[in-house]
Order: C-alpha cells, then structure tokens, then sequence
C-alpha cells in the first residue's frame, strides 16, 4: 500500500510545471538612441496626418454648410421664416449712402424672386429716374391691394425718395387722388389694377401692374421691386438718386396737382 502512495506521489510531482524566474540585466531594457529617433519620428508623422484629417473635416465642414442665403441677380436673398410658421419673406441687404451719411436698409418680398422671374414685364429702365414716386389703385379695391402698393414703395422709402399713396378717383374719405395722367419725367406713378393677365408695362411715365387676383397682384409688386433693385445696383447702390432733380414737397404737390393732404414719406431712420 505504501509503494502505492509513493508512486503516485511521485507522478503528481512529474506533472507539476516547474517555472523559472528569468531577471533581465538592466542594459537589455534601454532603448538606444536609433530607436528613440525612430519612435519621434513616428509620433511626429502620426500628429501631421491627425492635423490634416482634422483640417479635411473643417474645409468640408464650411464648404457643405448649407449658406443662410441665396444668390440672385447679383444680390444676396435671406429667406426668413416667422416663427411657428409657414410663412417665409425674403430679405434683401443693401448698404449706400446719401449726402454723405451711410445707410443699411434691408428690403423684404413677400415672394421668392426666382419664382416670379418669369412674369411678363415690359419697363424701361429710364422710368426708375425719378425725384418722387405716387402709387395708386382703384378706391374699390381690397386692402391686399394696398399691401402690394405699401411694399413698392418700402424702397422708395429705403433710399428716401419721396413716395406717396393715393387713389384713382374721388371718393368719400379719399384724399389724395392722382392716376397716370399725373406722372411726368420727374415724377412716377405706378398704377395697382386687376384684370385678366398678370403683368407689368409701362404707359408713357406710368407703370401699371396688373394681377389676375390679389397675390398675383403681389407677385407683380415684387416683381418691379427687384427689377427696381436692378437699376439701382447697375447705377452704383451708393447714392442712387444722386444725378437726379430734386423736389420739395410743395413742388411735388403742385407737380400732382393734389392737396396738401398727401401722405409723403421720408425715411431718415
């Protein structure tokens, strides 16, 4: 029994691995000069290609961006969307200056001109001369009509030209009634009307925009607006009326031929 045990001690023991503790010298674990060279190399090239990846994601980032603008006719357009709402104006930036004080007035559409270039417009450029500009509509007419009106001569406002709202023919309440039988070489008068075609003319020194309904009618206001904006980029933005006769109030007037009761507008904001 004795022999037994003894054996099978004895295979136990032979299974046993037997581990070895083998001590490194000092020398074997520094690294030489050639290799420190090598390593900073490495860490170098490693950090270049790193800055470059990184350079690559910022170039691509401010070339896809999408831009808060669009380019039209040599002009910047800033689509506005209100707030909780479909509803988008387009913002035109304009800076100039007038006697010398230097102006930023921003124009607003309420239609994206690249959506009503295509209306039929027949205006020379010869009209936008003007010392004053009286825009005018058949007193019959809703007050989307005067909407339309009110946002021509926001740029008339804008590069402070004398403008002025009124009506065809005298009815109770109007006040200021002038039409295109009015306008003169100086003075232009738009005329707002409906009818069967959507379009813009001109008829000697008047401009008659005519809408198939009332957003037609404002397509057509924005429609001479940017053709407006135009000529007034193609004469140099930085004063615009600068060549042209000036007019006081009291001259417009008798140039109309109206009351004194006209709603004249200056902007000096």
């Amino acid at each position: 029994m004795e022999n037994e045990n003894q054996e099978k001690e004895g295979k136990l023991e032979g299974n046993i691995p037997k581990v070895e503790a083998k001590v490194e010298s000092a020398d074997e674990g520094t690294i030489s000069p050639e290799q420190s060279k090598k390593i900073e190399r490495q860490s170098i090239t490693l950090l270049v290609i790193l800055m470059l990846v990184l350079a690559s994601f910022v170039v691509a980032y401010f070339l896809l961006k999408p831009k808060p603008y669009f380019e039209y006719q040599d002009m910047k357009v800033y689509p506005i969307r209100y707030e909780n709402s479909n509803l988008i104006f387009y913002s035109i930036p304009l800076t100039f200056s007038i006697g010398g004080q230097a102006f930023e007035k921003n124009v607003v559409l309420r239609n994206d001109p690249r959506m009503i270039e295509n209306l039929s417009y027949n205006v020379s450029q010869n009209l936008f001369k003007m010392a004053g500009i009286g825009l005018t509509m058949e007193p019959t007419l809703s007050s989307q009509a005067l909407i339309a009106a009110q946002e021509i001569g926001k740029l008339g406002k804008t590069i402070n030209l004398p403008t002025f709202f009124g009506v065809t023919r005298e009815v109770e309440g109007a006040q200021d009634i002038f039409d295109c039988e009015n306008a003169s070489t100086i003075l232009r008068i738009v005329r707002l009307e409906l009818g069967n075609e959507t379009k813009i003319e001109e008829k000697g020194n008047c401009i008659v925009i005519t809408g198939e309904d009332y957003d037609n009618l404002m397509k057509a206001s924005d429609k001479l607006t940017v053709e407006w904006l135009k000529v007034l980029l193609g004469r140099g933005i930085e004063n615009p009326i600068e060549n042209e006769p000036q007019l006081n109030e009291s001259e417009i007037i008798k140039e109309l031929n109206i009351s004194n009761s006209l709603n004249t507008t200056s902007n000096q904001s």
